[in-house]
């Protein structure tokens, strides 16, 4: 009875000390709203006048498409004039801005409810990265916005649960990845999973679902084209991540002090060394043999989110700029590895995963030490705004090498995992070595 306590109370401490935390700042925002964005702006994030900016943005984009506006060219009934940047999906299925506050709550109770559903830490050793994670700006920044990607992080749940079933589970889970990869595009990276299953299964699995995803994006080819060109970027010393950051900096300070070279290159040759280099260094830390059959002897519930937040954020890495709140992903992958962490056997692999859940934490809370936040605040005072700007800067240096060290581990997961399933040394439905008929 003692232990069935406890095991309820470490699953679900995070998504109550979320929703407390939540409900908290709610009441601010009613009773107190100066002292709301105080503490919001204190932990690394200007938040907007009202909550909910974000999904108020989608709304109000359905009320003009409603009229007949072409909220790709203009969208005047959003409050900062931005154009859609989302699939015309969106337009189709959901009412207008009036359901804000309705649905915003609801998104933001569910993405909790997915917090409960992960596998939960099995000591109160391992709650405490996982609850400093959720309670960082990152999350902060996702809720106060009602970010889409929080839809995206309760059907990527969903499908984790239904992938670690039989083959009508697996399909349903596949054709959730579908549909959220026709709202968001990017949970399209979630298909890689689809090489656990036999050949014939693949093949059918894939062919469907590049079926649908070809028809419709010939559907609404126009809305698409459009779209394309309205995703916004963020420029380097923000929350923002993405691989092109960095060599886009080195490729500046190049061309300042060369301005005769060719700062494409420059890019090219700085990405290819840090991915160099972040391979030298992982091979360094432990070696690809032991690295794989650590994968083998995790638990499944656990492997597979692990998964899933490696593919989510190593393909959204690689894809271009992501706003900071979808670094909520990587709370996809801390049980994963928190369960590598112990195991037993090789106290390299223990090491990498460990090193893994602090750069994953760190990463969550990146923001309060670049953004205009407390931090800032108090550096400034103690040495200068020129002398905090420098820090600040090396920071944000910082974080983008522990972006790459990251991106690198998940990529490392994804092809070990991938190579195991291929190879038949293990599957989901078998012992190892032996492929389910």
């Amino acid at each position: 009875m003692a232990k069935a306590v406890r095991d309820l109370a470490l699953r679900f401490t995070i998504p109550a000390m979320g929703l407390v935390v939540t409900i908290a700042l709610a009441l601010l925002y009613q009773l107190e709203p100066e002292s709301y964005y105080r503490v919001l702006g204190f932990i690394g994030f200007v938040p907007f006048r009202y909550p909910f900016l974000d999904l108020q943005g989608i709304l109000a984009s359905v009320d003009c498409w409603q009229h007949g506006i072409d909220v790709y060219v203009n969208n005047p009934c959003d409050v900062l004039d931005r154009e859609f940047t989302f699939t015309p999906l969106w337009l189709d299925v959901l009412p207008g801005k009036d359901w804000t506050n309705v649905l915003g709550l609801c998104l933001t109770a569910a993405f909790f409810l997915a917090l409960a559903t992960l596998p939960g830490p099995l000591s109160w050793k391992e709650l405490l990265p996982r609850l400093v994670a959720t309670l960082s700006p990152v999350t902060a920044f996702a809720i106060e916005r009602a970010s889409s990607d929080l839809l995206m992080f309760v059907l990527a749940t969903a499908a984790g649960v239904f992938l670690v079933g039989p083959l009508y589970r697996r399909v349903m889970a596949y054709a959730m990845i579908v549909f959220a990869g026709l709202l968001k595009i990017y949970p399209l990276v979630l298909m890689v999973l689809t090489f656990r299953e036999r050949p014939r299964v693949f093949l059918l699995v894939n062919a469907a679902a590049a079926a649908v995803v070809l028809a419709t994006a010939v559907y609404f080819y126009g809305e698409l084209a459009k779209m394309l060109l309205n995703i916004p970027s963020s420029g380097p010393f923000s929350s923002a991540f993405g691989a092109h950051y960095l060599p886009d900096v080195i490729a500046g300070v190049v061309g300042k002090l060369h301005p005769g070279f060719s700062l494409h290159l420059v890019r090219l040759a700085t990405f290819a060394a840090l991915c160099l280099a972040m391979a030298g260094w992982f091979f360094c830390m432990v070696r690809w043999r032991d690295f794989r059959m650590a994968l083998t002897r995790l638990p499944e519930s656990e492997k597979m989110f692990l998964l899933i937040g490696a593919a989510l954020i190593g393909g959204c890495f690689l894809a271009g700029t992501n706003i900071g709140y979808r670094g909520i992903h990587l709370l996809f992958t801390l049980p994963g590895l928190l369960a590598l962490a112990r195991t037993e056997g090789n106290i390299r692999v223990r090491r990498v995963a460990v090193q893994g859940c602090v750069l994953v934490v760190a990463l969550t809370w990146a923001g309060f030490f670049m953004l205009e936040g407390l931090f800032r605040q108090i550096l400034a005072s103690w040495i200068g705004k020129v002398g905090s700007a420098a820090v600040v800067g090396f920071l944000w240096l910082l974080s983008q090498i522990a972006w790459y060290q990251v991106a690198t581990l998940f990529f490392a997961i994804l092809i070990g995992c991938c190579s195991n399933w291929l190879q038949g040394e293990v599957t989901p439905f078998a012992t190892p070595g032996v492929r389910k008929p």
